[in-house]
């Protein structure tokens, strides 16, 4: 997803989302990328961190096969950081609220930061 002055694209990032299109994602991270996830599941003494494309591609099929919708309700983005929130819902109207932020570097995401709400 890097540009040619290597700015961030962050329309790419929000259409590859709202599209549940992983490959889309995934080109917005660096290789060696590295993402934290805080959930019902993993709290902030153990988070789930994710390490590199390999880790990062396994997560983003799976949400893929959960068949969700993702909606982006607000994303910002700089020359170095930026912010997604999301708010997703699965077919049988579950819903959860992902808030992140992240540093990117070269045009891509470098570190990530995810705090993940869910219903009941």
């Amino acid at each position: 997803m890097p540009t040619a002055t290597n700015h961030f694209d962050l329309d790419a990032l929000i259409a590859a989302v709202e599209g549940d299109d992983p490959a889309g994602q995934l080109a917005a991270y660096a290789p060696d990328a590295v993402v934290e996830a805080f959930n019902r599941d993993h709290g902030p003494a153990a988070p789930l961190v994710l390490r590199g494309r390999d880790a990062l591609r396994a997560a983003l099929d799976d949400v893929a096969a959960r068949r969700l919708t993702h909606d982006v309700q607000r994303a910002v983005a700089n020359d170095r950081v930026g912010a997604l929130q999301v708010r997703c819902t699965y077919p049988d109207g579950l819903q959860v609220l992902c808030s992140s932020t992240f540093d990117h570097e070269d045009g891509r995401i470098v570190r990530e930061t995810r705090v993940e709400v869910w219903d009941g």
